[in-house]
């Protein structure tokens, strides 16, 4: 009776070592997750980073003697760069609209996203609807704040 006692015993806790055991595997597993999904993200800033440094800067400012250059991103899903495109903008955009674009400097390493719609309406009148705003480092997030603004250029 006794024997059986001290089986029990040694059973039990070699039922907690394995699960004990078990749990610091996936302690590690899920660790060492969560550090590839931040190199990941990293990784995708300092993508979009070069792009806008060699590519973009260089590239639109030259071929349209833009004053303000805007990156902007459709689709922002758990920091997943998908679709970019780039929106130039004139000195009247630039007047009307200075709380939305940033001069970007290719020497500094900051990044604003934006998800626009620009939507040309009756005439010369542009309607653009502003969804949300993000600034990957210090992380503003205007996330499901939506403005329209309503712009007719002077003629």
């Amino acid at each position: 009776m006794k024997s059986k006692a001290v089986s029990e015993i040694i059973g039990t806790m070699l039922m907690l070592v394995i699960i004990f055991s078990l749990s610091i595997v996936l302690f590690v597993i899920a660790n060492s997750q969560l550090n590839l999904n931040q190199a990941l993200i990293a990784n995708d800033i300092e993508i979009m980073n070069r792009l806008i440094r060699e590519r973009f800067v260089i590239e639109h400012v030259q071929k349209y003697n833009a004053t303000s250059i805007l990156i902007i991103i459709n689709n922002i899903g758990d920091y997943k760069i998908t679709i970019m495109r780039i929106l130039i903008a004139n000195s009247t955009f630039t007047k009307l609209f200075n709380d939305l674009f940033i001069e970007i400097d290719p020497n500094k390493n900051y990044t604003y996203i934006a998800n626009l719609n620009t939507v040309i309406t009756t005439g010369s009148e542009y309607k653009i609807r502003v969804e949300s705003e993000i600034i990957l480092g210090s992380i503003r997030s205007g996330k499901g704040n939506s403005v329209t603004y309503t712009w007719t250029p002077e003629i």
